[in-house]
């Protein structure tokens, strides 16, 4: 059973810029969709054990990472995100939500070394990265990444956004 999933639809990228517009938490008839930024997810009654998964898995199913930006004088150093459009997005979202990404980068790194990556399928239109557990090393946490259609069918159960599994039934 797979515990944390992260869905995107697959497009044509023309400059590979790409930023959250919408994100969907929950079950659909108890689901929160909000553009972006308008409001913050952490004022939309999303519980604490939810709003934590959303970000492990953010950060644990991403390979982007941070390198140093222009730096102005007398200011703390500007990092910015690179790597896929897709995970580069994912953190700049996290950013723009006042969450520190680059440190949960670092931590990230520290506790829940990568195991194993499972590089983007064209024909299952899915991707995996497992991670050992950061509290429970003998443990690993198993993130997807993929087209909705593709991951929802790997689904058992959603999370909705109080934080109570609920069974998928795919819809």
């Amino acid at each position: 059973m797979l515990h944390n999933v992260c869905v995107s639809k697959t497009g044509i990228l023309t400059e590979g810029n790409l930023k959250v517009k919408k994100y969907l938490i929950g079950h659909s008839d108890r689901a929160i969709i909000h553009d972006a930024g308008i409001p913050s997810i952490y004022e939309q009654g999303i519980s604490q054990d939810t709003q934590d998964l959303l970000h492990q898995t953010m950060i644990g199913s991403s390979d982007a990472r941070f390198e140093p930006g222009q730096n102005v004088a007398g200011e703390a150093p500007q990092y910015r995100a690179t790597g896929s459009a897709f995970e580069v997005a994912l953190l700049n979202f996290l950013i723009d939500h006042n969450t520190e990404a680059n440190a949960e980068i670092i931590k990230r790194e520290e506790r829940a070394r990568k195991l194993l990556n499972i590089p983007f399928c064209p024909e299952k239109r899915t991707s995996f990265t497992v991670r050992m557990k950061p509290d429970d090393p003998t443990q690993v946490n198993i993130f997807s990444k993929g087209a909705p259609e593709s991951i929802i069918g790997l689904c058992e159960n959603v999370l909705t956004k109080d934080g109570e599994l609920m069974e998928c039934t795919g819809e």
